[in-house]
């Protein structure tokens, strides 16, 4: 009788953890890039003003390495609120949570190309 009690908990804990576990792992994460996601947004959201080909004339933000570098002020001013010093984009509507996320993310993640 003990041995079937352990028997059937020993199995239901085993149940439980490889379901546990196969959820976890079929979870794929795609994982932010400039290319794919950063540049797109930069694009839309920062152009003209800091992109030199399209007339801008601020910290260009048109190549990978000028937002890498610049990434910890980019944080900083995208997170302001509209009429704080310093808010950006400034002549824009702030960027919404999931973008400020995507890019916090993207930094935290690496800064993968």
């Amino acid at each position: 009788m003990k041995f079937k009690f352990l028997l059937t908990i020993m199995s239901s804990v085993l149940f439980f953890v490889f379901c546990s576990s196969s959820k976890k792992s079929s979870v794929n994460k795609t994982a932010i890039t400039y290319t794919n996601n950063i540049q797109p947004l930069f694009l839309a959201k920062c152009a003209p003003c800091h992109f030199p080909e399209k007339g801008g004339k601020k910290t260009p933000f048109n190549t990978y390495e000028a937002v890498a570098d610049e990434i910890d002020e980019i944080v900083t001013r995208v997170q302001l609120q509209p009429g704080q010093r310093h808010f950006m984009p400034k002549d824009g509507d702030r960027l919404s949570e999931k973008e400020i996320q995507m890019i916090k993310d993207w930094q935290t993640g690496g800064l993968v190309k």
